[in-house]
C-alpha cells in the first residue's frame, strides 16, 4: 500500500510499505552515505525489491516492513512485486499501479501530517518563532496544535501525479515543481484553493491557509486529483 496511508492503489514515484514476514534480517533505513552522486539505493543489507520487474529504491526494511519509492513506470493496472533477500526471493504479490494515486501522510491513520511554518523554519515547541506540527493539543506523545483560522499550514501527501518538469524517482530532489493536475482541496466541505509541488522523493507538499469559514474542531480533509479522491477518515485540527 501507499507508505503512511491506508491507500492500496501505488503510482510510479510515491512510496509503497510492503507488509509480511522474514522481509529482512535487520531493521534500518538508508544511510547518507548509500545515496551516491544524488542516487537512492536500490539494496539495503542485501534486501531489495521489483516492482513490475524494476527495481525499487529500498529507504526502510525490517522482518515485516519494507517502505519504497516506486520505480518509474508507465504500467497501470495489476503489477508484481517481489522481495529478494540472501535467503532468496519471496513469492511475487501484485498490487495495482495508476497514473495518480493521491493520499495523504498522516500521524496515526486519522490527522494529517502538516506543519504549521515558522520565521526560524525550526521545530521547538513551545518556543517563540518555532514551527508547530498539526494535530489535537494532548493526542500524541510530541507536541502539536490545532490550526487557527486564517493561518499557513504546509500538508504532506503522496501520489499527485506528474510534474510539469518531470520528476524521475531514485533521485533526491531540491525544489518546488508543480503538478499537472489541478487539485480540489476542501476542509469540512469548504473548497480551498491549493496547488501540489513535489518537494521531495515521492513528496509532495501544499501550502494551504485555513479560510475563515472552517467550523472549529477536527474536520474531514479531502482532494481530488484526476478524478481520483484521497483516501476516507483523514482529519485536520482547526481552532
Amino acid at each position: 500500500m501507499t507508505a503512511g496511508t491506508s491507500s492500496t492503489v501505488i503510482e510510479a514515484g510515491s512510496w509503497v510499505a510492503i507488509y509480511g514476514t522474514n522481509l529482512a534480517p535487520t531493521s534500518r533505513t538508508w544511510t547518507d552515505a548509500e545515496i551516491v552522486n544524488g542516487n537512492l539505493p536500490t539494496s539495503l543489507s542485501g534486501v531489495s525489491v521489483t516492482i513490475d520487474g524494476k527495481a525499487a529504491y529500498v529507504y526502510y526494511i525490517s522482518p515485516t516492513q519494507i517502505n519504497v519509492q516506486a520505480p518509474n513506470d508507465t504500467a497501470t493496472g495489476q503489477v508484481s512485486v517481489v522481495v529478494k533477500t540472501s535467503a532468496g526471493s519471496s513469492a511475487a504479490a501484485t498490487a495495482t499501479m495508476a497514473s495518480v494515486s493521491p493520499a495523504f501522510f498522516t500521524l496515526d491513520g486519522r490527522y494529517v501530517a502538516g506543519v504549521i511554518p515558522s520565521i526560524s523554519g525550526v521545530y521547538l515547541p513551545n518556543t517563540p518563532y518555532s514551527y508547530d506540527l498539526v494535530g489535537p493539543a494532548g493526542k500524541f506523545p510530541y507536541s502539536t496544535r490545532p490550526v487557527k483560522r486564517g493561518e499557513l499550514v504546509e500538508l504532506y501527501m503522496t501520489g499527485f501525479g506528474p510534474c510539469k518538469q518531470p520528476v524521475p524517482a531514485g533521485l533526491v530532489i531540491g525544489g518546488a515543481n508543480p503538478t499537472i493536475y489541478p487539485v480540489s482541496l476542501s476542509i469540512g466541505g469548504v473548497a480551498v484553493n491549493a496547488t501540489a509541488y513535489v518537494v521531495g522523493a515521492g513528496l509532495y507538499q501544499m501550502n494551504v491557509t485555513i479560510p475563515a469559514t472552517v467550523a472549529s474542531g477536527d474536520n474531514v480533509l479531502q482532494a481530488i486529483v484526476n478524478g481520483v479522491q484521497t483516501q476516507l477518515g483523514v482529519a485536520i485540527s482547526v481552532q
